[in-house]
């Protein structure tokens, strides 16, 4: 990022502007008949009670995840995307900055993020944060774009844990 890059405010005004924009676009991914946000919603046991949707945007992974049996609370910083939220899933939806989560220690079976650790910058300070919030054995999944292409070598070796943990990669 350039010197001088206002990050949260280009943010802010994109949020504003186009709320729903990142669910538009993933939207339009599919493999194996689903979109992304159900591949990681697969990551979030069906035992998860109390899950987290860190950048929560306008309630997609809320939606996603959403069941009797499960409270699903969104945080983000955009008014914009939670107003949309709100009015879509069950939330609830909390307007917050994912380095600084209004929830207790060891509090959340499950943290889910897409993109989160793109926007939410520095990636460390919500990774700790996660790690607080998340209780003992919790998971957290997020899907983050990468432009680094594997290498010939790292495909050997992801074949060869495929092949020692006798199941595809989910």
């Amino acid at each position: 990022m350039k010197r001088g890059f206002d990050w949260a405010a280009y943010l802010d005004r994109v949020h504003q502007d186009r709320p729903g924009l990142t669910e538009d676009v993933m939207r339009r991914l599919r493999a194996g008949g689903a979109t992304p946000y159900r591949w990681l919603a697969r990551a979030v046991s069906p035992r998860a009670t109390e899950v987290l949707d860190v950048a929560c945007g306008a309630g997609a992974m809320a939606l996603e995840l959403a069941s009797p049996q499960r409270r699903v609370i969104g945080v983000d910083v955009s008014v914009a995307q939670l107003e949309w939220a709100s009015g879509r899933a069950p939330g609830p939806f909390v307007c917050a900055d994912g380095r600084r989560l209004p929830l207790p220690d060891a509090s959340v079976d499950a943290v889910v993020s897409v993109f989160g650790p793109v926007v939410i910058q520095p990636a460390a300070a919500l990774f700790a944060e996660v790690a607080r919030v998340l209780r003992p054995g919790g998971v957290f999944a997020f899907i983050a774009p990468t432009i680094l292409v594997a290498r010939p070598g790292e495909l050997a070796r992801s074949l060869q844990l495929v092949a020692r943990l006798r199941s595809r990669p989910r």
